[in-house]
């Protein structure tokens, strides 16, 4: 289980990645006619690129987030005694 955080960034990854790729053709088409066919294709190019960055970015961010909660979760006994010593301490 991952933290709500990264669940909410991953989405957000997903839609703009999404959205890339629904505009991708209009993207280039546009940047084609306004500057001509070698800014069309390196807009294409680039498009990818951007894709591509952002998607390992986020699988790197999810699995970052799963292996710090494993890391967490086999401390709890741990956690659990620091936790009740520093009531006792705070008189709480």
């Amino acid at each position: 289980m991952v933290t709500k955080m990264v669940v909410k960034r991953q989405k957000s990854s997903g839609k703009v990645c999404a959205a890339a790729s629904s505009y991708e053709d209009n993207i280039i088409t546009a940047t084609t006619s306004a500057f001509g066919e070698a800014a069309g294709a390196a807009s294409g190019v680039l498009l990818k690129a951007a894709k591509d960055s952002l998607t390992d970015a986020t699988d790197n961010m999810f699995k970052a987030d799963q292996a710090h909660l494993m890391e967490l979760s086999d401390d709890t006994k741990l956690i659990e005694l620091r936790d009740g010593s520093i009531d006792k301490v705070r008189g709480t």
